[in-house]
């Protein structure tokens, strides 16, 4: 696990190459806060913005991240205003791949 991450709590995954692995959150897109994911995975990441009918409220965002090759990686989200810099939240995943079965 890379030094960095030592000190935050990180969840840990599992998942063949070619499976689905997908991470929600709630989301205050009105206020300017979206959650971005940063990671050194060769995976196909998808964001998913589920159907809200709270306009101007919370929403549960979806990301699906579909690894292409077997490794360890990690991958940070963050819950920001782009433009800003303070961070409201972050999580942390290590995600081990392994060959399909």
């Amino acid at each position: 696990m890379d030094d960095k991450l030592e000190q935050f709590e990180v969840d840990r995954q599992t998942l063949e190459v070619g499976e689905s692995l997908r991470i929600s959150f709630m989301e205050h897109a009105s206020t300017g806060y979206v959650w971005t994911v940063d990671t050194n995975c060769p995976f196909k990441i998808t964001r998913i913005d589920n159907d809200c009918d709270n306009i101007g409220g919370s929403q549960e965002i979806t990301f699906a991240l579909q690894p292409k090759k077997t490794g360890v990686y990690q991958a940070t989200f963050t819950h920001k205003r782009p433009w800003g810099e303070e961070i409201e939240e972050m999580c942390f995943y290590e995600i081990t791949v392994t060959p399909e079965v």
